[in-house]
């Protein structure tokens, strides 16, 4: 009788583990074109787009931003399986090649904007279109003013307060043509730095990058991940596994701002909540070659001679969750290495 109600107790506490585990993260998908037309990198084509929307009616619960950003600030269980959907720039072929089926789907989703591009060219919606969806439940969010590289500038005198005055006018280019601004931000390219991240939390935002990872609980809400879905990592096998991605227990990073101005070597150290994988199954990758690490307790070091070029660069960290089988923490660390004359590629 005690061999059994210890084994129902340790039953419970797996269960418990693992509804905590499965509730708590969800990854958020980042897109720019839906078209054939468009620049390959930043582009999904609509068959493509289709078939990512037919696997996530099938195995996702598509939420929408708001909500999932309401249930990780209150520590809410999330739905299972959840899923995000956002686009950046605001292309007239997300209206075009992207709503309808979203709309027939019931999936929510948001577009953040530089009201500067707005109308501007053929190729971006107009603040009429954008109204339109916005009585069709899709958020528009504030992209800065104009898109630009934000960092270009940041070690001139006055860059922080220009940058605030650019933010704020956005926000109020929202207000005024949507009738609200939910006070999200997607940084241009994905970058920022310590300041900027440090200025969207000031300002009362939520601030979004590009390098991936899933939102969890304990996410820095200046430097959500998104995973890419375009381009290059439009390969549904590989976006199915990064689907059921969970947030990394990071608890400290050693490197404290993700800019660099002189080039700099690949090596850093993490601090990490190790109680639901196994250390040894840990890795880092780095353009896809795995990196070397060096444990000692719970803080991994990892340990390159790789000089980084200008230009964005990312470290992917994964290891498997002992209590969800096929399911993997996911941790990416982006580095934004300006060049010899302080700017930032494209």
């Amino acid at each position: 009788m005690v061999i059994v109600t210890r084994l129902v107790v340790i039953s419970f506490y797996f269960m418990a583990v693992w509804y905590a585990q499965a509730n708590h993260s969800a990854p958020i998908l980042l897109y720019h074109h839906v078209s054939e037309k468009t620049p390959p990198s930043t582009s999904i084509s609509p068959q493509k787009f289709a078939e990512h929307m037919a696997y996530l009616r099938d195995n996702h619960t598509v939420v929408s931003l708001q909500s999932l950003l309401d249930k990780v600030q209150n520590r809410q269980p999330l739905p299972e399986n959840a899923v995000a959907i956002t686009f950046d720039d605001g292309f007239r072929n997300i209206m075009e090649n992207a709503h309808p089926l979203l709309k027939s789907l019931g999936f929510p989703y948001t577009i953040f904007i530089n009201p500067s591009e707005v109308g501007v060219g053929p190729g971006h919606l107009n603040w009429t279109e954008l109204q339109q969806l916005s009585k069709e439940d899709v958020l528009i969010a504030n992209h800065y003013w104009d898109h630009r590289h934000m960092l270009d500038n940041a070690r001139q005198t006055g860059w922080l307060e220009d940058t605030r005055e650019r933010i704020i006018a956005a926000e109020k280019a929202l207000e005024e043509n949507i009738g609200y601004s939910p006070k999200y931000f997607a940084y241009p390219f994905g970058e920022y730095n310590k300041a900027l991240a440090g200025l969207i939390a000031e300002l009362g935002m939520v601030g979004f990058a590009q390098h991936s990872g899933a939102l969890g609980y304990n996410t820095n809400l200046a430097e959500i991940p998104r995973f890419p879905a375009a381009g290059f990592y439009s390969n549904l096998a590989t976006l199915k596994t990064k689907l059921k991605t969970l947030a990394m227990p990071v608890t400290s990073v050693s490197i404290k701002d993700p800019v660099f101005y002189t080039p700099p070597v690949l090596a850093y150290s993490m601090t990490l909540n190790t109680q639901d994988f196994n250390p040894s199954l840990f890795s880092c990758y780095f353009r896809g070659e795995q990196i070397p690490i060096t444990w000692q307790g719970e803080t991994v070091s990892i340990n390159t001679e790789i000089t980084l070029r200008p230009g964005r660069s990312r470290v992917n960290c994964t290891a498997p969750s002992k209590s969800l089988r096929g399911r993997y923490y996911w941790h990416s660390q982006p580095w934004f290495v300006a060049t010899k004359e302080g700017t930032f590629l494209d």
